[in-house]
C-alpha cells in the first residue's frame, strides 16, 4: 500500500478527484483480522474507485486475498480465497430518511475522512465464512477428542464406591 493504511482519507477529495486507489497491504497490519488468522503471512490486494451516486458519495470495491484460517472439523490450516466486490455510499452519520441505492452498504465516516485499512477490514470480516472446512472429498476427518482413552487403558468410575456408602 503506498499509502499509510491507518492514514485518514479525505472523501470529499476523494470524489472530486475521481480518485481510484490500488493497494496491497500485509494481512498481519490488520488489527481486527489478524487474530482471527491461524497465519497471518500474506497480502490483501484490491483497488477502491471513488466517485458520486447522484449526491452521494460513493466507492466501488475489490478485495483479494487468501485467508489461513483453522477448519472446524479437523483443527488444520485451511487456505479461504478471498475475492469479493463491494460498493459503499458513505455518510458522516446514518440518515432517517436515506434511500440507498441498490446493491450499496452504508459506511459512517468521521468527519468526512476514513481510513483505508478500515474499510478493507469491514469487507474481509464481511466475507469470512461463518464456519471455516475444508471441501468436500479433501480427506478432511474430525479430530478424536482430547478425552479419548488409550488401548487398554482401565476405565474409571470415580462413584463405583457411593453405593457402598450410601448403604452404611
Amino acid at each position: 500500500m503506498s499509502r499509510d493504511p491507518a492514514e485518514k482519507l479525505d472523501i470529499a477529495a476523494l470524489i472530486a478527484q475521481g480518485s481510484k486507489l490500488e493497494f496491497e497491504c500485509e494481512l498481519k497490519s490488520l488489527s481486527r483480522v489478524a487474530p482471527m488468522l491461524r497465519d497471518t503471512r500474506g497480502n490483501v490486494s484490491g483497488r477502491f474507485r471513488f466517485h458520486s451516486e447522484g449526491r452521494l458519495a460513493a466507492a466501488d470495491g475489490r478485495l483479494r486475498a487468501t485467508l489461513a484460517l483453522t477448519c472446524q472439523r479437523c483443527l488444520d490450516e485451511v487456505a479461504v480465497p478471498v475475492d469479493t466486490e463491494c460498493r459503499l455510499i458513505f455518510a458522516e452519520q446514518e440518515p432517517v430518511d436515506l434511500q440507498l441505492p441498490a446493491d450499496y452498504e452504508l459506511v459512517t465516516t468521521h468527519g468526512g475522512r476514513i481510513s483505508l485499512a478500515e474499510l478493507v477490514e469491514d469487507e474481509l470480516l464481511l466475507a469470512l465464512p461463518l464456519v471455516a472446512m475444508h471441501g468436500e472429498g479433501s480427506g478432511c476427518r474430525p479430530q478424536p477428542s482430547g478425552e479419548s482413552k488409550a488401548a487398554g487403558e482401565p476405565t474409571q468410575r470415580p462413584f463405583a464406591g457411593l453405593r457402598g456408602l450410601m448403604r452404611d
